[in-house]
């Protein structure tokens, strides 16, 4: 029986998946700012009152990471991945505030088989990131290796 669920041959171009239900809080974003991305807007509310993002709002850094986050409760543990080869775009299109819980719709771009039997294929996602009212904070694009059911 396999280790895993999803091998490269589950992915398909056009597959969507939804998947992720992130409570953002406060002081999480506050942690986050404080060590990685220390600006006014990310640290303290009246600050982020008067910044343009007229209040506390997340780092983009800490998009990116929650969205990992959700990427690795979602389906990384079930999958035959062989880590991410890397985000070639990511745009963060809306703050996300405190009290937003997040989700993610994954949907499959390209799936190229390797080119060495027993090497690890690539896979090239897009991430879209909404908030619980369905407007879109976030979207990535990044490949992931993903090993073939031959290879295991």
């Amino acid at each position: 029986m396999s280790q895993y669920k999803y091998y490269l041959e589950d992915f398909a171009v056009g597959d969507e998946f939804e998947f992720g239900e992130k409570h953002v809080t406060r002081d999480e974003i506050i942690a986050f700012a404080s060590e990685y991305d220390p600006q006014p807007f990310h640290l303290d509310d009246e600050a982020a009152e008067k910044s343009l993002f007229r209040g506390l709002s997340s780092s983009g850094w800490h998009n990116c990471a929650m969205l990992m986050e959700m990427i690795g409760k979602g389906y990384l543990g079930d999958t035959a991945s062989r880590g991410f080869v890397g985000f070639d775009e990511v745009r963060w299109m809306k703050p996300i505030r405190p009290g937003y819980v997040l989700h993610v719709k994954r949907t499959c771009l390209d799936v190229a088989s390797p080119s060495v039997p027993g090497e690890a294929g690539v896979v090239r996602f897009h991430f879209d990131v909404f908030n619980q009212e369905g407007l879109q904070v976030m979207m990535a694009v990044g490949e992931q290796r993903i090993e073939s059911r031959a290879a295991a």
